[in-house]
Order: structure tokens, then sequence, then C-alpha cells
């Protein structure tokens, strides 16, 4: 039977909402591809190109097309919808009415279709960010690679496989992260208990599987161990605010960070990762992709996206903060007022 209302105080509540939207933040810096979370190239100069004139908004506009936005958005949004969804039907919010659960999913759905229509406000952030950050030959050179026909496969084919595979990984890691949570906020909890070992390292079986670990290497390995690192850090935080009212709230606070340690990693979670890829894609096209990850034009275009990528950050940061988060705490707030403990 899950807890009274009176046994979740506000801070509780607070917790398991303040984590998923602070994971929605962090999905957003990986799941728009590929103008975020790419690490800068040594070795490649952008000095000459940021003194050059500036592109126009034409220019700009072609290439933000090329670039698949609305399909990528779609992704994002639908990660969002999938955490608040986590968030509501976790242990905290267990006393929503159904009629109010359903109501409140709805108004979820309907807000983020709204906020990540394309053409939309955040085609204008896009564009906003491509003007102030790229110059005339940094948009020609994105162009050319992604009108060529590597460029096309890699937005046609290795993207979406890598995407459904990110968006698995953040999936799981938030389901196991709100799975700790409700554990250890449980009014009882045995803290002697022995926790799960790490799992032992991963290791490839076949050439299929180690292409794959390759490929991840070149591509995604460091931006998803960042972004895990990083979700992990502030859902400790918000549990050491949410556990403060424990008497053994030091043991449970240890529990959960070690908890988090051994179970949510990328290396934790391989064996989901190469399956699903290893499925996505054959060991041929891996070897494409890899050879292209590495070429020089590919590297030229990782360290312009970069630069992009922070200043888009930046922009997405403040809409997030400034339009996003307020519309959602107001509809999350609407629907605390259905419940028994409403006001307290």
């Amino acid at each position: 039977m899950p807890p009274s209302s009176l046994s979740q105080p506000p801070q509780a509540r607070r917790a398991a909402l303040g984590m998923a939207m602070v994971a929605l933040a962090l999905a957003a810096w990986v799941a728009i591809r590929p103008a975020l979370a790419q690490s800068p190239v040594p070795g490649v100069s952008t000095s000459a190109k940021q003194a050059s004139a500036r592109p126009s908004p034409e220019a700009v506009q072609a290439l933000v097309a090329l670039q698949n936005w609305p399909e990528r958005l779609a992704g994002l949004r639908q990660t969002f919808e999938g955490q608040m969804q986590l968030a509501v039907n976790s242990r905290a919010w267990s006393d929503l009415k159904p009629q109010v659960r359903e109501r409140l999913g709805l108004q979820l759905r309907d807000y983020m279709l709204e906020r990540f229509a394309w053409p939309g406000e955040l085609q204008g952030l896009v564009v906003r960010s491509y003007l102030e950050a790229a110059s005339a030959a940094d948009v020609a050179v994105l162009r050319t690679f992604q009108e060529s026909a590597d460029g096309q496969w890699l937005e046609q084919r290795l993207r979406p496989a890598l995407d459904e595979v990110e968006f698995a990984l953040l999936d799981r890691a938030r389901r196991d992260i709100q799975a700790f949570t409700n554990t250890g906020l449980a009014e009882t909890m045995d803290t002697s208990a022995p926790l799960a070992a790490p799992p032992a390292a991963w290791k490839p079986a076949n050439a299929h599987e180690t292409a794959a670990r390759r490929l991840l290497d070149v591509t995604e390995m460091k931006s998803w161990q960042r972004q895990l690192l990083a979700i992990k850090l502030r859902a400790i935080e918000r549990y050491d605010d949410a556990v403060g009212r424990f008497p053994d709230r030091r043991e449970r606070r240890s529990r959960f960070a070690e908890g988090l340690r051994n179970a949510v990693s990328v290396e934790a979670y391989m064996p989901q990762l190469m399956a699903q890829l290893t499925k996505a894609l054959g060991e041929d096209e891996m070897a494409r992709a890899i050879a292209i990850e590495t070429s020089a034009d590919r590297s030229q275009a990782k360290a312009i996206d970069h630069r992009l990528g922070q200043a888009f950050g930046k922009h997405m940061q403040a809409w997030q903060r400034d339009t996003l988060f307020p519309g959602l705490r107001q509809i999350m707030d609407a629907a605390r007022q259905h419940r028994p403990d409403a006001g307290t």
C-alpha cells in the first residue's frame, strides 16, 4: 500500500517533480543533433571563419532545413513528456485521483505539442543562435558536408539509430533513478542490507559488437557519460533535500549515492545498448560510419557544430527557465489542488 498523503511532505513531492524537470533540461543538451554536445576537435582552426562576413538569414534557414530539426524536436518532446509522466506516476504523487492524473497527462501532452511546434518559437531560437555564432564560411562548410552523400547518410541512417539508443539510455537511467528515489524515501528502510555490486565490465562477443563499441567511442560515448554524471549529481542533490526528515538520513544518502554509482552508467547499460545498436546497424554500416566520423571533413564540421551548440544551449536554457518550466509548474500546481493534502 502506498504511503498516505500525510507521509509525503511537500519536499518529497517537489523532489519528484524537481528531478524530472532537471532531467528535462539535461536531456535537451543531448537529444538535439548535431547542434549540441559535440566535443571540439583539436587542430581545427576557426579564427578566420569567425572574422568573415555574417551569414544571411536565407543561408541559415537553408542549413536549418537540411538538419531535420522537426524530427529532432519531436524526439525531444516525447522524452520530456515521458519524464513528466514518470514524475506524476512516482510514489510521491500516488494519491492523485485517476481522473485528475488522466487529465494532467493530456494537459502535459498538449502543452508540449504547443511549445515544440515547428515552425514556432524554437525555430526562432535555432536561427537566432546560428546568426549570432556562425560566419558565412561556417554555414557554407556545414551545408557542403550535409548536402554530400556522406552527410546525408549520417543524417538519414546513423543519426536515427544513435538517437533511438540514446533515448533508451536516458529513459532507463531516469527510471532507475526514480526507483532508487522511491525506495530511499520509504518510511521504513533497511540501511544495512547489501547493495547490488557494479556489473562486470562489458566485453564484445564478436566483430559486430567490437565495431559498435568503436562507433560509440568516436560519436556519443563521452557525451553520454557526461550527461549521466550530471543527472546523477543533480539527483543526489535533490534527494539530499528530500531525505532530511529521516533520522537515518546519513545512511540513506550514502546508499542512494552508491546505488546510483553502481547501477546508473553507460557501462552498466552496455548490454542493452549494444543489442539495440547492432540490431539497428549492420557491421558494414558501422564501418562506413566510423570512416565518415573520423574524416577531416567531418572533424571540421564537428568543430563548427560545437560552437553553434554552445550558442544554442544558452538560448535553450533561457527558454526552458523562462517559458517551458513555468508553464509546466503551473499545470502541476493546478493538479495539486485536487490532492487530499492540498495546501500543506
